[in-house]
């Protein structure tokens, strides 16, 4: 086992023990989302932890960190609640770019959905998450 600190928003980065099970990573126009499937525990109480990272290589967007732990179905219900597209990414606001900025919001959603069900299929876990 391994000693992994994650990085979260507004709180202290989260230490675990474990086994980084896979990785992905999928990118949309200078923008990556960096997952990682980490097991935690032992045989009869092992659990996932998924680490997230949004990075940008564009001017004014930050980078961004998520992570869920627990059961797959506790993972999975964490995941759907996140907003995956940090605030400030993408275009200016206001008419003129909404259809641009609602293209790019989609294809980063789609993007972050494929890494996760990459880093699932790197691990062995599962055909499709």
């Amino acid at each position: 086992m391994k000693t992994y600190l994650l990085e979260r928003p507004g709180l202290p980065p989260l230490k675990i023990e474990g086994e980084l099970a896979g990785e992905a990573t999928r990118s949309v126009d200078k923008r990556y989302y960096h997952v990682r499937l980490f097991t935690v525990g032992g045989i009869s109480n092992q659990k996932e932890v998924i680490a997230v990272t949004f990075q940008s290589d564009w001017e004014r967007e930050s980078e961004f960190h998520w992570v869920a732990a627990g059961s797959t179905s506790e993972v999975g219900e964490q995941i759907s609640g996140w907003d995956v597209v940090p605030a400030g990414v993408g275009f200016p606001t206001g008419e003129r770019y909404t259809e641009k900025q609602d293209r790019l919001v989609k294809q980063l959603k789609a993007a972050f959905a494929l890494a996760i069900s990459d880093a699932y299929k790197d691990a062995g876990l599962f055909d499709e998450f």
